[in-house]
C-alpha cells in the first residue's frame, strides 16, 4: 500500500518520488511473486509444496534468471526454436502473465553461457555463451559479456573476458564481484569480474584437470569457494 504522511504544521506534504517509487516497485514485485491469479491450492501445499500450471513462452528458455522485480528473464533460442546469435529473448511478468519479447541485437549467441543477478539487482550478467560466425554457430564458445537492465528490457554488449567461455559458471563472491569458472575455451583458468566490469584472469588457479561444462561453485563464508566438477571431482577454489 502507499503510506501518505502529514508533518505536525498542519500542511500535508507529497510521498518523496523516490519512496513512491520503491513502494511501487516493491508492490510489484509481491504480486509477481505470488501465485497466478485464479490458481487452486491444494491441502497438503504446505507440506509438500506445489506446482502451478504449465506456460506457453515464445522461446525456448533454456536459462531463465529471476529478476529483482519479480519477473523472469529466459533464453536460448529464436521465436521459431532455432539456435542463433540473433536470437530472440522473453521477459515474463507473473502478476499479468504477458510476455515481452525482445531482439538480441548484441551480435553475442548467448546460447549455454552462465548468468548471475548482480547485487545492486538492477542487471544481469551474462558471460560467454556459444560462437556466432555470422551465418552458424561452431560450439567453441565467446568471450563476450552482456548485461541485460530490466528496466529497459534491453540486452548491453559490454567488457570482453580474457577467455572464451561456453558451458561456464557464474558465482557471486562475498565481495560482490563474479567469478567465471570453466566453459569450453576457458578451462585452464577462472577469472574474475570486478564491479566496474572490468575482467582479471586468476593466473595461480589451474582449473585444467576440471571438466569444462558448469561446474557447481559454492561460495563460503570464509570467502572461499568449494565446487565439483561434471566428473565428480570436488575441489576447493581461493580467489
Amino acid at each position: 500500500g502507499l503510506l501518505l504522511v502529514s508533518c505536525g504544521g498542519g500542511g500535508e506534504d507529497a510521498v518523496p518520488e523516490a519512496q513512491a517509487e520503491a513502494a511501487a516497485k516493491a508492490s510489484g514485485r509481491a504480486q509477481r511473486l505470488a501465485l497466478p491469479p485464479g490458481t487452486p491450492i491444494n491441502a497438503d501445499a504446505h507440506l509438500k509444496g506445489q506446482f502451478g500450471p504449465v506456460r506457453n513462452w515464445p522461446v525456448i528458455p533454456i536459462h531463465v534468471v529471476l529478476t529483482a522485480d519479480g519477473r523472469v528473464l529466459g533464453y536460448g533460442s529464436s521465436n521459431t526454436g532455432q539456435q542463433t546469435g540473433n536470437f530472440n529473448y522473453a521477459v515474463w511478468d507473473p502478476a499479468s502473465d504477458t510476455y515481452t519479447t525482445l531482439l538480441n541485437s548484441t551480435g553475442t549467441d548467448i546460447f549455454c553461457s552462465s548468468q548471475l543477478l548482480l547485487p545492486a539487482g538492477d542487471q544481469v550478467f551474462i558471460a560467454g555463451g556459444d560462437n556466432w560466425t555470422g551465418t552458424a554457430t561452431n560450439n567453441i564458445g565467446n568471450n563476450n559479456s552482456n548485461l541485460f537492465n530490466p528496466t529497459a528490457n534491453s540486452l548491453t554488449r559490454t567488457s570482453n573476458m580474457n577467455r572464451a567461455r561456453w558451458y561456464s559458471s557464474s558465482t557471486m563472491l562475498l565481495n560482490g564481484e563474479i567469478l567465471i569458472q570453466g566453459g569450453a575455451g576457458g578451462t585452464d583458468r577462472p577469472e574474475i569480474r570486478a564491479a566496474d566490469g572490468s575482467f582479471r584472469l586468476l593466473s595461480g588457479a589451474d582449473t585444467s584437470g576440471l571438466s569444462y561444462d558448469f561446474p557447481r561453485n559454492f561460495t563460503l563464508p570464509d570467502g572461499r569457494l568449494f565446487g565439483f566438477d561434471a566428473a565428480g571431482r570436488m575441489y576447493w577454489l581461493n580467489p
